[in-house]
């Protein structure tokens, strides 16, 4: 399908285990894909320390949410002290836009959900005051999902964004406007979001 980026969740096995199957993922995948792993906080400090310096052989872009969410200092440390680059996303859930931007030292790369930083406006404001962003979406279905694809473009992000989630539903609310195609999602470029509604909604 044209993906340069792979995603692998981590830290429900033992450190060992997860270090094997990052392995396996990069023997398969070979040298050139990026693979960036979520913990989503189930570490500890001295297991997300083991991990982090096993995973930086693979050439691993980022591990995300290591420790969990309060562990501000804790990501702050294996920052510093730790080959890998550190990404926090629900670190970043209820907190103000300022208070966001006062734990930017405790990261590399902050992964912005719209539908949990409160829309598309404000993931927009917090992107353009970090440094280094990605967007995601929470498994949305096709409205909030192709949201995500618009914050996505108007931050201009850099990085590979997780918007290709669409085949992870069993059904959706209206066809997708922005397909997978070749890795790459085209910004829809109709009214709105571009989604074209299919329970009888008609445009005035």
């Amino acid at each position: 399908m044209g993906f340069e980026t792979v995603k692998c969740k981590v830290g429900a096995r033992s450190v060992e285990e997860d270090v094997e199957r990052v392995r396996a993922i990069r023997e398969a995948v070979g040298p050139d894909p990026a693979i960036r792993l979520d913990a989503n906080g189930g570490w500890s400090r001295e297991q997300a320390e083991r991990a982090l310096d096993s995973l930086a052989a693979f050439g691993t872009e980022y591990v995300e949410q290591p420790l969990p969410a309060e562990d501000i200092a804790g990501h702050r440390e294996l920052r510093e002290y730790h080959g890998v680059p550190i990404a926090l996303d629900e670190s970043l859930a209820g907190k103000a836009i300022g208070e966001i931007e006062a734990i930017s030292d405790a990261a590399d790369v902050f992964v912005l959900k719209p539908m949990a930083l409160g829309g598309v406006d404000r993931t927009i404001e917090l992107g353009r005051r970090l440094e280094d962003v990605v967007v995601t979406t929470t498994i949305d279905t096709v409205i909030a999902r192709t949201a995500a694809v618009h914050a996505a473009a108007a931050l201009d992000v850099g990085r590979a964004c997780g918007v290709a989630t669409a085949d992870l539903l069993a059904e959706d609310l209206a066809p997708d406007p922005s397909a997978v195609d070749n890795g790459a999602i085209s910004v829809p470029q109709g009214p709105g979001l571009g989604v074209e509604p299919s329970w009888g909604v008609k445009r005035a």
